[in-house]
């Protein structure tokens, strides 16, 4: 009889890590999406439509939220507007997918840009001959065999959070703008799946940084 029961007692216990586990398994991580579409810039400050998708712990719903972002030229958000929200969600955790919009009346987009007399600009090609990459002591220009630091680590984490970790995750340059005194990069990173961050922000350095590296890169292959 007490073999019959710890037999029983053993199996319930099985069964119920497995509902454990499962449960652990079938509940995602919150997350966080956000998305930079650069749209200009003047002499002070740059602008952007920036999207984010806050996944919660559910793989049956998640709301988009797009704003208007306008920044200083040190990195600095001095205004954000919210133009969108949407809910996506399905009930009953089954297909369709249904989307509710939050906001009725929102604010239009090209108003904005006019109030702020702000024009496109276009993704620039200047510095293609030459290969940026993300390392752990920061962001580099490289030409040919030689390389120079454009901005460090501990710089780079008013824009990107514990930049040394994220450098493993994907970290790439998916475009660049050229603006007056300023070159605008904008960095992706993470992974996108919907328990993990997937991140794009803009990292503002300085034109005159730029040239400066470029005249050192210059002068190395000149050498040689």
């Amino acid at each position: 009889m007490d073999k019959r029961i710890r037999r029983v007692k053993m199996i319930m216990l099985t069964l119920m890590l497995l509902l454990i586990s499962s449960s652990i398994y079938a509940t995602p991580d919150p997350a966080t999406w956000t998305r930079k579409i650069f749209i200009g810039h003047d002499e002070n400050f740059y602008y952007c439509l920036s999207i984010e998708r806050q996944y919660p712990r559910s793989y049956h719903e998640y709301t988009d939220f797009a704003f208007f972002s306008k920044y200083s030229n040190n990195g600095t958000l001095t205004e954000k507007i919210l133009l969108r929200e949407i809910e996506h969600f399905q009930e009953d955790a089954n297909p369709p997918w249904l989307h509710k919009e939050q906001i009725k009346d929102p604010m239009n987009l090209e108003s904005l840009l006019i109030k702020n007399n702000l024009f496109y600009d276009f993704p620039s090609d200047e510095l293609n001959g030459y290969n940026i990459s993300f390392e752990e002591k920061g962001i580099f220009i490289e030409g040919g065999k030689k390389k120079v630091l454009l901005i460090n680590a501990n710089d780079l984490g008013d824009y990107i959070n514990y930049y040394e970790n994220e450098v493993g995750w994907n970290m790439k340059l998916v475009e660049y703008y050229e603006g007056e005194g300023y070159f605008y990069f904008i960095t992706q990173y993470g992974l996108s799946w919907g328990d993990t961050d997937f991140c794009q922000t803009i990292i503002p350095i300085s034109s005159s940084i730029i040239r400066k590296a470029e005249e050192t890169l210059r002068i190395n292959t000149d050498s040689h």
